[in-house]
């Protein structure tokens, strides 16, 4: 419905005869959209590794064009699709950085199986040489498995207890866990990480200036959409208003 005319005496302008935008359906669609553009984001990152900043433009013109599309237009729903952009630019970067500390977490964890395996071999030799090896034999063991020690009781003081401990312990193999075990020990590596790693430090370290273009670009393309679509609208109706006063001043 169009705004009643005012009431001073002066005649409407093309703003004022634009109705109040509808709220619901364009908000609505644009937190689908930031939704679905920050998922997006997260999948290529996940499945084909595709983690490129412009992606973070895409999903400012995804939102905008959503807002748009619901029928939304001025300038506080202009202001609203650039939050929602960022808030969705910044979830498909929180998802990227969970991908970061999961794809770590695996690698930390096979590298600790092959660790258990070269150290349980280690183990073995070392005590296959028996507790009477001669100084000869303990420093000819540290030379061919690249241990930097100085002499036999160097190693028999540094190095000897860890293998004592690893032969007789005989730690499990991430390998050789249950699937709930394992799954366990991934959730309490990732909370580790969370603590040495957050988000904020993945950020200060991966978030380049590129990125922080191309995010300024989303934000001002999510923008620039519904102040555009505004735009449209109010020369739609300044040119109604014309032909209005014209139809009058010749109806004079």
């Amino acid at each position: 419905m169009e705004e009643a005319e005012p009431t001073d005496g002066r005649r409407p302008q093309s703003n004022e005869l634009l109705p109040s935008p509808p709220v619901g359906i364009p908000l609505a669609l644009a937190s689908l959209a930031a939704l679905l553009g920050a998922a997006a984001w997260g999948l290529l990152a996940i499945y084909a590794d595709l983690q490129h900043g412009f992606l973070a433009w895409g999903i400012g013109g995804l939102v905008g064009f959503a807002v748009v599309k619901g029928g939304g237009y001025g300038k506080q729903q202009a202001i609203l699709a650039a939050v929602l952009a960022v808030l969705a630019i910044g979830v498909g970067r929180y998802i990227i950085y969970k991908k970061v500390c999961w794809d770590y977490t695996a690698v930390t964890l096979a590298e600790g199986d092959q660790h258990i395996d070269t150290w349980q071999k280690e183990a073995e030799a070392w005590r296959a040489l028996g507790d009477d090896a001669t100084d000869e034999q303990v420093e000819a063991f540290a030379i061919q498995n690249d241990y930097d020690v100085e002499d036999a009781a160097d190693f028999r003081t540094n190095h000897a207890p860890r293998l004592e401990s690893f032969f007789s312990d005989k730690p499990t193999r991430t390998a050789d866990l249950s699937e709930d075990e394992r799954d366990i020990l991934r959730m309490r590596m990732l909370s580790m990480m969370s603590d040495t790693f957050p988000f904020t430090a993945y950020l200060q370290r991966d978030f380049h200036l590129v990125d922080i273009l191309f995010a300024a670009l989303g934000l001002a393309t999510a923008f620039g959409i519904v102040q555009r679509r505004t735009d449209e609208l109010r020369a739609a109706a300044r040119e109604a208003l014309r032909a209005e006063r014209a139809s009058d001043d010749d109806g004079q």
